[in-house]
């Protein structure tokens, strides 16, 4: 299982959602990849944008969309990713 500390500026890597799925293969992982490519188009030299675990647990929920025979929320979303020992609130990256 894959370990994250609890830290504030703890970073989690795109690559370690490839294996998770909810709704169809790599489903999390191409969230993963366009919310980093996304957060990278907004940074500056400046400052610089990262979205959190939290945060891509609520863009899955909300583009699942509404499934009453299978609702989906990111408390749920958050709990697959603990299953998955991904923990904490750590920030969403890609390699350069």
């Amino acid at each position: 299982m894959r370990r994250v500390k609890k830290m504030k500026d703890e970073k989690i890597n795109i690559l370690e959602f490839k294996d998770i799925h909810i709704h169809f293969d790599e489903d999390v992982y191409c969230l993963a990849v366009w919310i980093a490519k996304s957060d990278l188009a907004k940074s500056t030299s400046t400052s610089s944008s990262h979205t959190t675990l939290t945060g891509l647990a609520n863009k899955f929920s909300s583009l699942y969309g509404i499934d009453y025979k299978n609702p989906i929320t990111s408390a749920d979303v958050m709990a697959i990713f603990n299953r998955h020992g991904i923990k904490g609130n750590p920030q969403i990256y890609m390699d350069d």
